[in-house]
């Protein structure tokens, strides 16, 4: 038994200074990894002969495909191809790509990888030959990112994008039916923060245009390609701030003025949208249009503790034609908790909220003597439980939602204005609006 310890710690050690840091010891994928049935042993057996041997899948830090093997369908014909990315025998990064025919998959083409750090992968048609190609992002947490785009036309060529920006996103930004690359770039050298965006063309990738961003963001917790107009596309940026708190940036393309913009900068709804609450952008009514939120502390009394008082978000359209924010819904925000209740402006003027527990939120009827809040009956509590320890036959409580980590419910008060169908028509779970 001792000696099996030492060649299985000799194997671990082997694995790890190949390089590929990207690779998780808890997973089957390690060294060769164990023959599969069907379609993923063929992609193996292509694997193994690349590699020369013996390899490591690589698995993307972030993004929506974090495996080593990835079925997608890049030319629209309904059916999947293998993209793989690992180490062959000698600790090279590479990429393969297998695509079907008939019953079997075969070699469509293989390259070396920029490097085996991989942060994002993402796919799109850069070139608008119909075809999605690979967009893979690399050593992220270096002072030196770096985006290559791997263009599946005949083969797989390796083309760079970019290096040295603190966040970017891909999108028709242009609306020409091929997909473009936005950076932020900081501030350096006395220049300004910028964004630049960037397409392909037969010389590869260069800038068509650029804009002024907020040097003061340090990071990006969201920042993606999606609809922000009627018809009108770009990228939606929740950047963090140096003191802590939250805004957003709205950056699209202006096909008549023929220039990258960034409207809610240059505007009062840019100081409008910071707030201190971490939520982001979201589609809050369904229409696939996202909504900037804009917070603040809900009506409070002079010697209450802040901390303790939930907050309202305002949810707000952008109106291009006056290139600010226009007001839509409301909510009571309760971002500790993961949670909000929407409800009409009538609703939410006649209420306050405020934490009444570690996992808890109470709401409270509100009146007014003279300008100065009043806080009256309570109203309305939810409260959220981990879910491994929740015990529905222990609690008369009224269950609302359940994730992955939790059990919410809620308990109306006597006299409440409030009906059940209110209470679960209200409550939103945070980052699953969409």
């Amino acid at each position: 038994m001792k000696v099996q310890r030492m060649l299985a710690a000799v194997m671990i050690t082997a694995v790890l200074l190949t390089g590929c840091t990207s690779l998780s010891l808890n997973d089957p994928d390690i060294l060769a990894p164990p023959k599969a049935g069907g379609d993923r042993a063929q992609v193996q057996d292509m694997i193994e002969k690349d590699a020369k041997g013996a390899y490591t899948l690589i698995y993307p830090a972030s993004g929506e495909y974090k495996s080593g093997i990835i079925r997608h369908d890049v030319n629209g014909d309904d059916v999947d191809e293998a993209i793989a990315l690992y180490c062959a025998a000698d600790g090279t990064p590479r990429l393969l790509t297998a695509m079907k025919q008939d019953d079997d998959y075969v070699l469509y083409g293989s390259t070396q990888l920029y490097s085996a750090n991989v942060h994002k992968l993402s796919f799109a048609d850069v070139n608008s030959d119909g075809t999605e190609d690979v967009i893979i992002s690399f050593d992220f947490a270096s002072s030196l990112p770096t985006i290559r785009a791997y263009i599946l036309n005949g083969g797989v060529s390796d083309v760079p994008v970019a290096e040295g920006f603190t966040d970017y996103a891909v999108g028709d930004f242009d609306d020409n039916a091929s997909a473009d690359v936005l950076l932020t770039l900081p501030s350096a050298d006395s220049k300004t923060a910028k964004a630049s965006l960037l397409t392909c063309g037969d010389d590869g990738f260069g800038e068509k245009s650029s804009c002024e961003i907020d040097a003061d963001v340090r990071s990006y917790i969201d920042l993606r390609f999606g609809q922000i107009g009627d018809g009108l596309y770009g990228a939606i940026a929740d950047g963090k701030l140096e003191n802590g708190d939250y805004t957003t940036q709205l950056l699209y393309y202006d096909l008549a003025a023929h220039m990258l913009v960034n409207p809610l900068f240059l505007n009062s709804s840019y100081s409008q949208s910071v707030r201190s609450s971490p939520v982001c952008c979201t589609d809050i009514d369904g229409d696939d249009i996202v909504e900037v939120p804009m917070c603040s502390l809900m009506e409070q009394t002079k010697d209450e503790d802040t901390d303790t008082v939930c907050s309202l978000v305002r949810w707000c359209d952008y109106d291009p034609e006056l290139m600010a924010l226009s007001f839509t819904q409301s909510a009571v925000l309760c971002d500790k908790l993961g949670f909000m209740l929407q409800f009409d402006p009538g609703t939410i003027s006649a209420l306050t909220a405020r934490y009444t527990a570690d996992n808890a939120v109470t709401l409270y009827d509100l009146s007014y003597k003279g300008s100065e809040p009043v806080i009256g009956k309570e109203l309305l509590t939810v409260k959220r439980y981990d879910k491994n320890n929740f015990d529905s036959s222990l609690t008369a409580e009224a269950k609302l939602a359940d994730t992955s980590t939790y059990t919410y419910t809620y308990i109306l008060s006597e006299g409440s204005p409030f009906s059940h169908e209110d209470i679960t028509d209200s409550f939103l779970l945070l980052g699953a609006a969409e």
